[in-house]
């Protein structure tokens, strides 16, 4: 017989002990914190920028994921994919385990992929991110500021995925006032190269609610990507290969050959 009078004591299927966790962003990246629910699916919890924290409270057991908000990429929490929460004790009461996450190592096949990913068409990569809803009647206004040395193609994305030019922006420090609605997603490209440039550290910017009034207008920078020594190799090969327009046969050491047949994880991305 339950007592009406009681008190309701949280609890989960997994586990009836609690543990307080402290989750670090320790990347570069917007890291979407990410729990497995009674169902098996993945539920997100909070989106971390770098080098910032949440404070959460679960029980022991309970799983979760960590990975990049705009490519999905999984990254590692104290040396795991999946981490699942231990039991620590602790004479402190507000003692709270800390959660590293961290870039992945990876193998050189891993590495290959994710820099050939990179430079596909935008509607093949994060068509799923895509599905934005382009219905919000809430109107945003945001300056553009060019942080390059090339002058900047400004792109708006098309509810069904296709690309269209809004406005060119000047070279260094010359900005573009906009007005746009929440949710719609933005683009921006070097006019002279073609290359994907970034806009507030995202390959793709999505407009944000809350930010109508003049005053608090956001200022987002355009500026170019940081690329690894991987995609540099990349970019530089998948260039001499379209400018030869001819088939291109690759030597590769035999010790490489050998790594990408064992999957040896030897290379670390930062």
């Amino acid at each position: 017989m339950i007592n009406a009078g009681a008190r309701h004591i949280p609890s989960s299927p997994l586990s009836t002990e609690t543990a307080n966790v402290r989750i670090y962003n320790a990347t570069r990246q917007e890291v979407d914190v990410l729990w497995v629910n009674f169902t098996g699916h993945l539920q997100l919890y909070a989106t971390l920028s770098e080098g910032t924290s949440v404070d959460i409270n679960t029980f022991v057991n309970h799983v979760w994921v960590f990975r990049d908000t705009n490519t999905e990429t999984r990254f590692l929490a104290n040396g795991e994919l999946l981490f699942r929460v231990r039991s620590v004790r602790h004479p402190c009461p507000a003692f709270r385990q800390l959660v590293r996450i961290t870039y992945p190592i990876l193998t050189l096949r891993e590495v290959a992929c994710i820099a050939t990913r990179s430079f596909l068409p935008m509607l093949l990569v994060n068509r799923p991110r895509l599905q934005v809803s382009y219905n919000s009647s809430e109107e945003v206004t945001i300056i553009f500021r060019n942080m390059t040395q090339s002058e900047v193609s400004l792109i708006w994305l098309e509810p069904d995925g296709r690309q269209v030019l809004y406005h060119l922006i000047g070279k260094k420090h010359q900005t573009l006032f906009s007005r746009t609605m929440h949710g719609h997603v933005w683009l921006a490209e070097s006019t002279d190269s073609g290359a994907r440039l970034l806009i507030d550290g995202k390959q793709a910017y999505v407009a944000k609610a809350g930010l109508s009034a003049l005053e608090h207008t956001p200022l987002v920078e355009i500026r170019r990507p940081l690329y690894t020594l991987a995609e540099l190799a990349g970019m530089r090969l998948r260039r001499s290969v379209y400018l030869s327009r001819t088939p291109v046969k690759l030597d590769l050491p035999v010790t490489l050959l050998r790594d990408l047949d064992r999957g040896r994880a030897s290379y670390q991305i930062h």
